[in-house]
């Protein structure tokens, strides 16, 4: 299974990944406004991580992919907590620093988010964003989701708790 646009490719994690997440993922700047990404970063935790995303993928819970630009992989990209009776999933992401501000994420999730209303028939799709992370929020706006909530103290991390804003997006509200 794979996604494409001139200038992304989506593919499932492998093995053969590892040395590049583990590179791309280990960096704070991506660890403090995420909520399952440890820090430091270990190239067990890449290898761990790609074992869980093959059985998740399996039971159809997951859709992890690579975030693969100018060949080389850069980020990763899924559907989180996919619940097919109900017809919806979570979006998560992240991307490696030295990519950012490229556009790569915003066009990595109108290809998920076409995978997700088109092939696999979901009503909803949701994201969680921690308040601080503007960035992270103007994805997701982008791809025409909209504030649903915001959650006071709601995650709690480096001694301090967060808020966070509820988004989601609607098959029927979807431009793409």
């Amino acid at each position: 299974m794979k996604l494409s646009s001139k200038r992304i490719l989506l593919r499932p994690v492998r093995e053969s990944d590892a040395k590049d997440i583990h590179k791309n993922i280990n960096d704070f700047d991506i660890y403090r406004y995420t909520e399952n990404i440890p820090y430091p970063y270990k190239l067990k935790d890449a290898l761990d991580f790609i074992k869980k995303c093959k059985k998740e993928l399996k039971e159809k819970k997951t859709y992890h992919f690579g975030i693969i630009f100018e060949g080389k992989l850069v980020g990763g990209i899924g559907l989180h907590k996919a619940d097919l009776k109900n017809k919806n999933a979570e979006v998560g992401y992240w991307l490696g620093k030295k990519y950012w501000n490229k556009g790569i994420v915003t066009d990595s999730l109108k290809l998920l988010i076409d995978f997700a209303f088109k092939k696999l028939k979901l009503h909803k799709l949701k994201a969680r964003v921690f308040e601080p992370n503007i960035a992270s929020k103007r994805v997701l706006e982008k791809n025409g989701f909209k504030v649903e909530g915001f959650f006071k103290d709601e995650i709690f991390k480096h001694k301090k708790f967060y808020n966070v804003h509820h988004l989601a997006l609607l098959r029927k509200e979807y431009k793409g």
